[in-house]
């Protein structure tokens, strides 16, 4: 890891007012990736997990992504029966990442609500307690079994198995 002192903002998410105070490079020749960060996230860094593996990362935001443009699609779709087309455009669903779980969540632009968290670890979906709060007695599968579960709902629902 190569630290250089320089000014700008810390690209650690949550910290976009800070400062940055350090260049961190690192990654192998054929990926190498630079961070500026501030003071106390360079003290934190070795303790931060690499991005060693760039591929499994794109892999969890793409289904990550995938479960938001689900969410999204069956959400207007029972709004639209439910309460009309137009309050079905109005909805929309925004993803934020964080340092153990990414967020989830959706309503109309002006009034947002946290509907999911996804564990970075292991991808298990759960429910919310508050925002930014895990409910983990609300599990909802993982993202490799997102497909089996209905999103539309005001709580997702199992889909039952098929015979």
């Amino acid at each position: 890891m190569n630290e250089q002192e320089l000014d700008g903002r810390c690209a650690t998410i949550g910290h976009k007012n800070r400062t940055a105070t350090r260049r961190i490079t690192y990654g192998d020749d054929g990926d190498r990736v630079t961070e500026y960060v501030c003071a106390e996230c360079a003290e934190s860094y070795g303790r931060r997990p690499s991005l060693r593996n760039l591929a499994a990362e794109v892999t969890f935001r793409g289904k990550v992504e995938a479960l938001a443009a689900l969410v999204l699609e069956q959400s207007r779709e029972r709004i639209a029966r439910e309460y009309g087309q137009w309050q079905a455009d109005a909805e929309t669903v925004q993803v934020h990442p964080r340092k153990l779980y990414t967020l989830i969540d959706r309503g109309p632009e002006h009034n947002m609500s946290g509907m999911l968290m996804i564990e970075h670890a292991t991808g298990s979906i759960y429910g919310i307690k508050a925002y930014g709060k895990v409910h983990r007695g609300h599990a909802c599968g993982t993202l490799d079994t997102a497909g089996d579960w209905y999103w539309g709902s005001y709580y997702p629902e199992r889909r039952p198995a098929e015979a």
